[in-house]
């Protein structure tokens, strides 16, 4: 029989005498303990006596020494694994893919491997695989017969990984040159369980704002953290003092991304599953560092599923399907972990998905889809919390009119949001997030009314209780919901009748 690379942790082999099991990777992690180990080295020395000729990925310099002080003169031939494993999945980008990996050939640092997970593709991905591996015996290439998502892609891309450390790229993304170099010392000179480091954002047709909050996220400074605090810096601290949830942005320890993708849910997640992973992985993890002076990472925002191209209805209610299943597995991680209550942590996680989503909708569904799509939000995440964003966006929308020198528009999109969302809120006890957004809502429509000439509005009681029971006073009065908002917006901004009666045959039609 030949030789069987074992590269880290894939192989396993049944001892044909006592058909106990034994994978490699059980005996690479022990290795520098194995003094106490003798019963995951007994169990290697029978299965190495039965396996002819096996060269073993090795790992470090202790474990080297180990290996070849252990087992010198016997049939294992010992190798290093590489320092860095880099997942790659691919899926709809063989075109960027090249490019991807003439940077990772280019970097000072060789001591890498790259996996890339041909994720059932539609282009010619396989073939473009096929030929960089054919050519470079560093690139590990993994392919799936069917489109299974990028959380089940990277998932595969971990489980076949054989270095001491573990990166995703993006396919459409890219490393920076020397940030490998750079990532290796920085883990040498301060060991850790997860160490972050900088990103470069480079916006494809994004506004430049949008770019520049995505950037100063990316990049803000932390000093070391531990335990449960990793995870709360993510998902319970506000803007402005958290840290991202960006899976690619950091280095893990092999054993700690393996550990936590084996006990992700195997389902197909393909939005929102960043923060999924990392929510796993930070509740896990025990160390973390920040390196984000080393921007080496280079993000193409526009280039993935974050864009603000249009969507169709349909489009859109797939793609809140796809984010309430993300949040429908991580609540079920929060159930099952048991090391400290995550709950917060989850809770953070869904308002900030909601409100991630109520941004998409707003700037990528047309005004004819946006009722049949805000409803199917309620449907998912409930009336309250929808109503809270809808608020929301009124007060954004009605203070950029302000800003730009504009009055109180009566066939603003933002009117029609404001009633949808007081009839949503209607007999719910509102949260925090609701009234607040309310409270500042209605201030600027006041605002925008006075601009316009419009004596100072008159509103009947100060908290939301009360504005939901004065708006159902005026709708039993008028007979009809849609007549009721009309007068309790009239009352709210003092709109003249002739203009009033105006908007009431707009919407009778």
């Amino acid at each position: 029989m030949g030789k069987i690379f074992v590269r880290g942790r894939n192989l396993q082999r049944n001892c044909p005498n006592c058909g106990e099991s034994a994978q490699a990777r059980d005996f690479s992690e022990a290795a520098p303990n194995w003094e106490k180990s003798s019963e995951d080295f007994s169990q290697f020395s029978r299965w190495r006596e039965a396996t002819p000729q096996i060269a073993f990925w090795g790992g470090s310099q202790r474990r080297a020494w180990y290996y070849e002080s252990v087992l010198a003169g016997s049939n294992v031939q010992v190798l290093d694994m590489p320092f860095f494993s880099i997942v790659i999945p691919v899926y709809g980008t063989a075109d960027h893919l090249p490019r991807a990996v003439e940077l990772l050939q280019h970097q000072k640092f060789s001591d890498w491997e790259a996996v890339i997970v041909d994720d059932g593709s539609p282009d010619n991905a396989r073939q473009v695989i096929a030929d960089l591996a054919s050519r470079d015996s560093r690139i590990v290439p993994v392919f799936h017969d069917h489109n299974q998502g990028t959380h089940l892609a990277r998932g595969a891309g971990a489980a076949r990984a054989s270095g001491q450390w573990v990166l995703f790229l993006d396919a459409d993304d890219e490393l920076a040159a020397g940030s490998l170099e750079q990532l290796a010392q920085e883990i040498s000179e301060r060991p850790c369980d997860v160490l972050h480091f900088g990103a470069e954002i480079v916006g494809i047709d994004m506004p430049l704002e949008t770019v520049a909050v995505i950037a100063k996220l990316s990049n803000t400074d932390f000093p070391a953290l531990s335990g449960q605090e990793i995870v709360e810096s993510s998902f319970i601290k506000p803007d402005g003092e958290r840290q991202d949830w960006h899976v690619w942005q950091r280095v893990y320890r092999a054993e700690l991304v393996r550990k936590a993708f084996e006990r992700m849910e195997k389902l197909r997640l393909v939005h929102g599953e960043d923060a999924y992973e990392w929510l796993v992985i930070a509740s896990l993890a025990q160390v973390e560092h920040f390196a984000n002076h080393i921007r080496g990472y280079r993000y193409f925002l526009g280039r993935g599923v974050t864009t603000f191209a249009h969507v169709a209805a349909e489009q859109f209610v797939q793609l809140a399907d796809a984010h309430a299943q993300t949040l429908a597995a991580a609540e079920k991680w929060a159930v099952e972990f048991q090391g400290f209550s995550l709950t917060p942590c989850v809770a953070g996680l869904r308002e900030r998905t909601i409100e991630l989503l109520a941004g998409d909708w707003y700037v990528r569904v047309a005004a004819a889809d946006k009722e049949l799509t805000m409803r199917h939000m309620v449907k998912l995440f409930g009336a309250v919390q929808i109503a809270g964003e809808l608020m929301r966006l009124v007060r954004d929308t009605a203070y950029a009119d302000w800003d730009h020198g504009r009055g109180l528009n009566l066939e603003a999109e933002y009117l029609t949001w404001y009633r949808w969302a007081v009839d949503l809120a209607n007999g719910h006890k509102p949260t925090e997030r609701l009234r607040v957004f309310r409270e500042v809502a209605e201030r600027h429509l006041r605002d925008l009314a006075h601009r316009s000439g419009v004596p100072a509005p008159v509103i009947e009681a100060d908290t939301v209780e009360g504005l939901h029971s004065g708006w159902h006073k005026h709708s039993e009065q008028c007979g009809k919901r849609r007549n009721g908002w009309l007068v309790h917006v009239s009352r709210l901004v003092r709109v003249p009748q002739k203009i009033l009666r105006a908007v009431r045959r707009l919407f009778s039609r």
